[in-house]
């Protein structure tokens, strides 16, 4: 660091590194900050199946409350509405008070794991990489049920509410699970998304294909950028790549720039 004042220059080195206090090295900062974002990116996914197992559950609801209290396709409604609620419970507590009454599921349980990873800045144990491992293998069964639960209950459903000239019930598209994820980085309702999607849509004459790439780039620009993941996000760039004559190495930039900084602080003190 270099401090010039008047006609006094004064340079002093300073290390920036670990607390020489810290008890571990940055390898295991590293790996707890992997290990926290695995967990974080885990909870999102329960948040969009959550959410979408939710919609289903109302969708049909809503189907039912449409036909008389005689018609025997009620029935069937309710009971499928019940299985679809079964499901999201393996994900989510849904008692008042959530694990405050004792009730934990796994989003619970990944919510446990995510603050005990977060407030010890060392290497997580081998049994809490294994934990990790673990929620989402479980996750992963319970989604796999329920598209298994849309293919064998919820098809045939919809063609008998079909013969009934209602809508059918549908899954969100796993292309909203982008949307989900921005509305939580951002705090933005879900219906402010859909109107600046249609506004989008019609202002640029784009199809909803095109709309839904175009809503997935703030959440791949924040995979490369923020996370460092290349292989899965983008890395944007701009018009002035074009203009680019040279690529010095950034400590030559810092150079060049102490330099010049160097020369009007001079120049104001003279």
């Amino acid at each position: 660091m270099k401090l010039t004042r008047g006609s006094e220059t004064y340079t002093e080195n300073i290390v920036v590194g670990l607390d020489p206090r810290a008890k571990y090295t940055l390898e295991d900062r590293k790996a707890q900050f992997d290990a926290s974002m695995r967990v974080y990116n885990l909870l999102g996914d329960m948040s969009y199946d959550v959410d979408n197992i939710g919609a289903v559950h109302e969708a049909l609801l809503a189907r039912m409350s449409k036909l008389d209290a005689s018609d025997p396709l009620r029935k069937t409604l309710s009971e499928t509405a019940d299985k679809a609620e079964t499901i999201r419970k393996k994900i989510v507590a849904t008692k008042t008070g959530g694990a405050i009454t004792g009730e934990l599921r796994l989003r619970e349980y990944a919510i446990e794991l995510y603050d005990t990873l977060t407030n010890y800045e060392g290497r997580p144990g081998d049994y809490q990489v294994a934990r990790i491992d673990s929620l989402k293998r479980e996750l992963d069964d319970v989604v796999k049920q329920f598209d298994d639960f849309l293919a064998k209950d919820v098809t045939p459903l919809n063609q008998a509410l079909a013969r009934k000239k209602l809508d059918p019930v549908r899954a969100l598209p796993r292309a909203v699970r982008s949307a989900y994820q921005f509305r939580k980085e951002t705090g933005a309702s879900l219906s402010s998304l859909l109107r600046e999607g249609r506004a989008m849509k019609e202002g640029n004459e784009l199809t909803w294909t095109q709309v839904v790439m175009a809503a997935n780039a703030p959440v791949m620009t924040k995979a490369a950028l923020v996370e460092g993941r290349t292989d899965v996000g983008v890395l944007p760039t701009g018009q002035v790549v074009g203009v680019l004559e040279s690529l010095p190495a950034v400590a030559d930039i810092v150079r060049a720039v102490m330099t010049e900084a160097d020369e009007v602080l001079r120049g104001w003190s003279a």
